[in-house]
């Protein structure tokens, strides 16, 4: 009888682990979302660097490498630029739309439509294809 409801329970604690498991989406969903919020984050630096607030009179730069835009950079924006997407190594995809409006975009692992829901600055969040977030910002008539 010991033995049966041993088995009983070892089984019901392992249901409950692998069921746990299954609804939160284990260590590679965890990895995958600390990557989204990593390029979020990414996004937010290059988003913040191009508005540029010290230079609104300078046109937009052709090239996201384009460091030397704004003199005061934002710390982190060298690794930003250097280093790229968390999981690829491959650089973000910058958009210059005009001399004051751009896109800066990156591809998630996870739902992109939930990643914008959580954002503090939606308003600035665009959704771009199935798996695509992009920050978009706009300088004409923005005042320091």
């Amino acid at each position: 009888m010991n033995k049966v409801l041993l088995m009983c329970m070892s089984v019901l604690v392992g249901g409950a682990i692998i069921g746990g498991l299954v609804v939160v989406g284990g260590p590679q969903h965890a990895r995958l979302a600390q990557q989204d919020s990593q390029r979020l984050s990414d996004l937010r630096t290059l988003h913040t660097h191009l508005m540029c607030l010290g230079h609104p009179g300078k046109p937009l730069p052709q090239a996201l490498a384009d460091d030397s835009y704004c003199s005061g950079m934002r710390p982190g924006l060298r690794d930003v630029l250097t280093q790229g997407d968390p999981a690829t190594g491959a650089p973000y995809a910058y958009q210059r739309l005009s001399d004051t409006a751009f896109e800066v975009c990156a591809t998630l692992a996870l739902d992109p439509a939930e990643a914008r829901k959580a954002a503090f600055d939606q308003d600035a969040i665009a959704l771009r294809a199935n798996d695509t977030l992009c920050f978009i910002g706009d300088r004409a008539g923005f005042v320091n």
